[in-house]
């Protein structure tokens, strides 16, 4: 079997306060996408090459920051990449800037927004050309770096997948994309895993584990104080095939019988089964 090499990737967790707890953002992924088709993510994907900035200190704050939080496994050059490629795809997929503009200057309102963020999903401009004509600077300290998933080997499509946590900016609303995504809403974390067991949404694994670990904080203060906490940990799930009525797939994260465990990562559910197109959480 060949091994193929993960490409390295972003995603942002987007919280902000609920009337109880806490609220994410979740984009649903069209149904005719290869990967994670019909699935509820977080905002994110594959780092660009654009994302390697040429002289991101012009259109960034917080470089060294975001450089540090991620110096025990990364030069910083790719930290930086990552952060950059996570606040875009956040704007791809969203339409929400984390970023200031310039003394004097405004954030694009909602039909700047929609424009550029098409002109950059589609090649005919880059994040930086933009905050360039914008006067805006991105705001990598924001990204709080809590989570690092890599696809099993087995898998054809395979990603080195970097988790951010991040506040919502405010007076911002999630536009809906109509490419790669269909919708973008906010949902308590409950309610996620909730619509996930009644088989509404569809949740991968890290999503899913993500969610656990959200649902248990009653304030964006206290998440984002997690999420700024020693995260050292590196997960590839396991990926073991079975008898086909019996799901198909299994799926085994650290600490499973399956899998042992791996130094600071916790998980409440650590094995999935795969049948009729969705990952189950095997809980209890």
């Amino acid at each position: 079997m060949t091994v193929r090499t993960p490409r390295p990737a972003s995603t942002v967790v987007l919280v902000r306060p609920a009337t109880a707890g806490v609220e994410v953002c979740l984009v649903r992924r069209h149904d005719e996408v290869a990967f994670m088709g019909g699935a509820s993510v977080f905002p994110g994907g594959r780092l660009d090459p654009t994302d390697r900035l040429a002289e991101p200190a012009r259109c960034c704050t917080g470089l060294d920051v975001v450089a540090a939080r991620l110096a025990h496994d990364l030069p910083s050059v790719d930290a930086v990449a990552h952060a950059v490629g996570a606040i875009r795809e956040l704007f791809e997929e969203t339409g929400l800037l984390l970023a200031e503009p310039a003394s004097g200057w405004r954030l694009p309102d909602e039909a700047h927004r929609v424009a550029a963020r098409g002109r950059i999903a589609d090649g005919q401009t880059t994040l930086e050309g933009f905050a360039a004509r914008e006067h805006l600077r991105f705001n990598l300290a924001a990204l709080l770096p809590f989570g690092h998933w890599v696809t099993p080997e087995s898998e054809t499509k395979r990603y080195d997948v970097r988790f951010f946590m991040a506040l919502a900016p405010d007076g911002q609303e999630p536009l809906r994309d109509d490419g790669e995504t269909t919708e973008a809403v906010w949902m308590r974390p409950g309610d996620a895993l909730d619509g996930c067991r009644r088989g509404e949404v569809l949740l991968a694994p890290p999503t899913w584990t993500t969610l656990r670990w959200l649902e248990q904080w009653a304030t964006v203060e206290e998440a984002l104080a997690w999420a700024a906490g020693p995260h050292r940990w590196m997960v590839q799930p396991r990926l073991f095939e079975v008898e086909e009525e019996e799901g198909g797939k299994l799926l085994a994260l650290p600490g499973d019988p399956l899998y042992p465990p791996v130094n600071g990562f916790t998980a409440r559910e650590t094995r999935f089964r795969f049948g009729n197109g969705r990952w189950t959480p095997l809980e209890g």
